[in-house]
């Protein structure tokens, strides 16, 4: 296969969703009430399981007995410190922080450094700030025409760069893993595959479009048989604050309505995972038994707040992606299926460990479940 067909965003694109189909749609299977898939139900809350969870032997028994699972015994028995959350983060970071700067140079290309360029209405009937970058005897307009939707792009990925940022300060100086804290191990293998396929779904998703998908394949193409010093020296010719606003300024509302949504769910997610870590500031190395129920904020409404203010996040993700592709909605899915799998074992456990826990209360989403 070609260079240029292996950077084609479109062909990228298929294949991501024919993969993310086959893993998220089974777990996606797991929400729809029927005995049906209660098999593997099963075999997800056994991958599932961590902490509490994970010590707590019924729930292990319940994993491991059923028929389907028997054959997957010794591999849901390996088990990792919990406090490895850290490495999702940190997966997601490397991959996300080389697609943004990615982005950020396509966006540059098509900006071409001009604050006041014309319209992309203009640039097409006229020619006007529009750049062909040859390649295999073709020519490609890449200036002007695509710059919008190139900025989305930064825009999107930067949110993304955010959220990561922001869980890995906190698994390092907010959370408070136990050091007997266990996870799953297949369940943190398929955990650290997430959080590098998610910037790849988030990246994809800018080039539905078959003009800027050949534009950018280009474009990646043309710098990657470019030296080092070539691509710097591209990078010396960013735009300087009053182009980015200028830039970021013909976005479009729904990208900032994306972040308004997802900072919202950060914030509470961020208070609900400060409260879970003050429940341990008073315990020594060996109480690892002893627990508090957490009250506060959205923790008055349901068992697993953090959890619901991710969903909330992620809503903001596809509403900052302009909400088109395919791949965002399967990427929502599974995150709302995966969440809601430890969400309602841990609400049966608070209901079973508390006697006085709060009758109300559900176990992710307010009112609902």
């Amino acid at each position: 296969m070609e260079l240029r067909q292996l950077l084609d965003m479109q062909i990228v694109q298929r294949w991501l969703f024919i993969i993310w189909a086959a893993f998220a749609g089974p777990v996606i299977l797991t929400l729809i009430p029927l005995k049906l898939f209660d098999p593997l139900r099963r075999f997800y809350y056994a991958i599932c399981r961590r902490g509490k969870l994970l010590r707590t032997s019924d729930s292990a028994r319940r994993g491991l007995q059923a028929g389907v699972l028997h054959n997957f015994g010794v591999i849901l028995r390996l088990t990792v410190p919990q406090s490895f959350f850290v490495h999702f983060y940190i997966a997601g970071l490397l991959l996300n922080t080389i697609l943004l700067f990615t982005a950020f140079g396509f966006a540059c290309k098509c900006s071409g450094g001009v604050r006041d360029q014309f319209s992309s209405v203009v640039a097409q009937l006229t020619g006007a700030g529009v750049e062909h970058i040859p390649f295999a005897g073709d020519s490609v307009p890449v200036l002007g025409k695509y710059g919008r939707e190139a900025w989305r792009l930064v825009f999107l990925l930067l949110l993304f760069q955010i959220h990561l940022v922001r869980r890995l300060y906190e698994c390092i100086f907010v959370s408070k893993f136990n050091p007997a804290a266990r996870m799953n191990l297949l369940g943190y293998i398929i955990a650290i595959g997430f959080y590098v396929n998610a910037p790849l779904i988030l990246f994809s998703q800018a080039f539905g479009e078959e003009g800027i998908s050949k534009a950018f394949t280009a474009y990646l193409t043309q710098k990657l048989k470019q030296g080092g010093d070539e691509w710097m020296e591209s990078t010396q010719k960013a735009p300087d604050i009053l182009d980015l606003v200028s830039y970021l300024g013909r976005i479009g509302w729904w990208p900032y309505l994306g972040a308004a949504i997802s900072l919202f769910g950060a914030y509470h997610q961020f208070i609900c995972h400060d409260i879970l870590a003050g429940l341990r500031e008073d315990e020594s190395p060996g109480s690892s038994e002893k627990y508090h129920l957490p009250t506060g904020d959205w923790f008055e409404l349901v068992s697993c707040p953090h959890y619901f203010a991710e969903i909330i996040i992620y809503i903001g993700f596809l509403v900052a992606s302009g909400g088109t592709s395919p791949l965002m909605y399967l990427l929502l899915g599974l995150v709302v299926a995966n969440l809601y799998l430890v969400a309602k074992p841990t609400h049966e456990w608070y209901l079973a460990k508390f006697d006085d826990y709060p009758k109300s209360r559900r176990a992710m989403i307010p009112y609902i479940c």
